[in-house]
């Protein structure tokens, strides 16, 4: 497994930060996600593609920054 870092789009508070680090965390392909408001970050260790990611992010409501 390798640690991913993707800037995240779209949150509002630290509410949608939990929100999302739920869903990640519920994955059983991801060993630990933590997505955090204050820098608009989600740190994700899996052996998941970038891809798969996205789109469960995007299903979350969120968004991965394309920068």
């Amino acid at each position: 497994m390798t640690t991913k870092t993707f800037k995240i789009d779209g949150m509002g508070c630290d509410g949608c930060a939990n929100s999302l680090t739920n869903v990640l965390n519920a994955h059983e392909s991801i060993n630990q996600a933590k997505v955090t408001f204050s820098d608009k970050t989600a740190e994700i260790e899996t052996s998941l593609d970038d891809n798969f990611i996205k789109k469960m992010v995007e299903e979350a409501g969120f968004q991965i920054s394309e920068q």
